[in-house]
């Protein structure tokens, strides 16, 4: 290859490598940053496997194996997971640079303990590094055409990794700012604040009708946990915290992508419902009811029964000047469901169907 080649060609990765930072940066949300790095590696490095370890949440310390890996046919009894004490974790960091299987078996101690990556038949591994720490790495599989990676391909590797490592980290930080840590749903101002863009735009006469009719149907629902602080005077607050971690997987379980729940202050959960009336939401909020009160929950050899009132509010502009009125009307009906005996779902008095 002539120089002029060679130049062109350096000339076009940078350009790859530009156009992959900002894809990979264009998203905070950690699975769709996840699948971004998978399928980038799938098309830049011309394999057929890819997968990526990372921290399954930002305050893990361990490096697992994300789900979403491409091509790999894994046993699923074995933890393919990295330990913050193993010796890859500080050999990558040293070095910062891609291993082959046999250069990784060459490099590491030969009683190292087996972190899941033998039984994964890769043929390279990128450390991501960002910060002076291992964000996690990323593993390559068999090629295209069978070929192995040359050095300038080995360097190209690591530049992505580089890039993918910031993304990453960008992410970590962002699911601190915004997930709660015990119920993995989103904090409360998060969802305040979406509320707020929506009203903002629904109020705003500038706005293109088509824009302004994107909270024309909206619900918010109310959840609060009976009974709770028994269940936690009486079991512990370890077992409390596992009920309020059961809870948020249903309303999960229950709820579309679209759909944005938080946890509101203690037992207290809400989930906001666009496009959906307000007999919509009562329909979201009594399979989330039933759910719940069909779940067993296990303290030892004793099953616990649990339920929660639901009050729902549909967004009515003559009512809902600011997102607060809306959450009231909603609170206000989940107390009147507390009051009529719980376990029951409530739509605001004001969203009520005429009888």
């Amino acid at each position: 290859m002539s120089r002029v080649d060679e130049l062109e060609k350096e000339n076009f990765d940078l350009r790859q490598l530009l156009e992959i930072g900002k894809s990979l940066n264009s998203t905070l949300e950690y699975n769709r940053l996840i699948d971004s790095i998978l399928h980038t590696c799938l098309a830049q490095m011309r394999v057929l496997q890819a997968g990526v370890f990372v921290r399954r949440e930002a305050d893990h310390t361990e490096l697992v194996l994300n789900r979403d890996y491409i091509g790999f046919e894994l046993d699923h009894s074995i933890p393919y997971t990295i330990p913050p004490n193993h010796p890859l974790r500080q050999q990558l960091i040293d070095m910062s640079d891609c291993y082959t299987l046999q250069e990784l078996n060459a490099a590491l101690p030969a009683d190292s303990p087996d972190c899941g990556l033998s039984h994964m038949p890769y043929e390279l591994v990128v450390p991501l590094i960002a910060r002076s720490d291992l964000q996690g790495i990323i593993v390559l599989g068999r090629r295209i055409d069978d070929s192995e990676f040359t050095a300038d391909e080995r360097r190209y590797a690591l530049d992505i990794g580089g890039l993918a490592a910031i993304a990453v980290y960008n992410a970590y930080l962002f699911d601190r700012a915004t997930i709660d840590s015990l119920t993995r749903l989103k904090q409360r101002h998060v969802l305040e604040e979406r509320m707020m863009h929506l009203f903002k735009r629904h109020g705003d006469p500038e706005q293109e009708a088509t824009e302004r009719s994107e909270i024309e149907s909206l619900s918010f629902l109310m959840l609060d946990v009976d009974y709770f602080k028994p269940v936690n005077d009486t079991y512990g607050h370890k077992f409390g915290d596992e009920v309020l971690r059961r809870l948020a997987e249903i309303v999960v379980q229950h709820t579309r992508p679209v759909d944005i729940a938080a946890r509101y202050g203690g037992e207290e959960f809400v989930v906001m419902l666009p496009n959906l009336d307000a007999q919509g939401g009562a329909e979201v909020a009594e399979r989330i009811r039933l759910a719940v009160e069909d779940f067993r929950f296990c303290h030892g050899d004793k099953e616990l029964k649990i339920t929660v009132s639901i009050g729902v509010a549909e967004y009515t502009p003559a009512l809902d000047q600011l997102p607060g009125d809306l959450m009231a009307r909603a609170d206000e009906a989940m107390y009147e469901a507390k009051s009529s005996g719980r376990n029951r779902v409530i739509v605001a008095r004001d969203n009520r169907q005429p009888a």
